[in-house]
């Protein structure tokens, strides 16, 4: 899993110049209404 940067080949490049506040992982893709509706739910650590 690579954030924050994109993988040329073996090297990382093109580095995301910022913060990354909250991520999710999931384990299968999310349909458009449960995107819409964790776009508004706080991450609970």
């Amino acid at each position: 899993l690579q954030i924050g940067a994109w993988l040329a080949g073996s090297t990382p490049a093109d580095f995301f110049s910022g913060t990354i506040d909250e991520v999710r992982v999931f384990n299968r893709a999310l349909t458009q209404a449960e995107i819409g509706n964790l776009m508004n739910t706080p991450v609970t650590p």
